[in-house]
């Protein structure tokens, strides 16, 4: 199922449209609670140490953004942040955030951006990459308008990804709407951004353990507690995912 207001959606294109599922109620709720607080202040805080390490970032275009996970970190730090979704019924999430002055929110493809070059200082794209099937096209876009730098996520083979066919049937088993998704080789995604006139800046693992642990773990403490002795033995850092990346612009 997807957001009311999307009902008449049933046979949307989920290649093209991912974020359809991203930004409803079914998805937001596999991020409540103790582990929600967890794993989206991982995402939350690894992403503001990027963002903070440019001082001339004020513009943020955050594309399929629709499932408002980064917006409790970055609204009030003092950007101009669009958010964008392939369709209107992607604003439900995210209109508490509304803001005419700071934020605001329009639709179009994902893989055909309706600006122009250079149009945003930083772009950030999550929960997108590894369910598009044209995620090249994605990616191109997203370096086209961005006059910085570019922020995306996605799922490393180098990690416990490389047991993905079993683990896919316990995460099944735990969140019951999962979707398949495509992993990479970390060289895929370097590749891409050189295409594009950009170099690999910073490149931060969020997790270790795969999610699904963390989900029946449940308790934020002992979420962070794991997670911190492996980012202290350096396990996170060599085989974590999914990987937060920056891509920069050369020029």
């Amino acid at each position: 199922m997807i957001n009311s207001k999307c009902n008449s959606l049933d046979n949307f294109d989920s290649d093209l449209m991912p974020d359809i599922h991203s930004s409803s109620d079914e998805y937001a709720k596999r991020f409540s609670g103790e582990f929600g607080e967890f794993a989206l202040g991982v995402q939350g805080k690894l992403t503001l140490k990027i963002l903070k390490n440019h001082d001339d970032i004020k513009t943020i275009l955050d594309v399929g953004g629709g499932h408002g996970q980064l917006m409790p970190f970055i609204k009030d730090k003092g950007y101009d942040i669009t958010i964008y979704g392939s369709h209107e019924c992607c604003k439900k999430r995210v209109e508490e955030y509304l803001d005419d002055n700071k934020v605001k929110f329009e639709v179009g493809s994902l893989i055909n951006l309706p600006y122009p070059d250079r149009s945003f200082d930083a772009v950030i794209c999550y929960r997108q990459i590894c369910h598009l099937e044209k995620w090249k096209e994605c990616l191109s876009e997203l370096t086209r308008v961005s006059k910085k730098i570019v922020i995306i996520d996605y799922p490393t083979y180098r990690s416990f990804n490389i047991l993905n066919k079993v683990l896919f049937k316990l995460k099944k088993k735990v969140e019951k709407n999962t979707r398949t998704f495509t992993i990479f080789n970390d060289s895929e995604i370097k590749e891409e951004f050189l295409k594009n006139d950009f170099k690999v800046g910073k490149k931060l693992p969020e997790y270790f353990l795969p999610l699904v642990f963390y989900r029946i773990i449940k308790k934020k403490g002992v979420c962070n507690l794991i997670e911190n002795i492996f980012s202290l033995i350096g396990l996170r850092k060599a085989f974590g995912s999914p990987i937060i990346i920056e891509g920069v612009r050369k020029n």
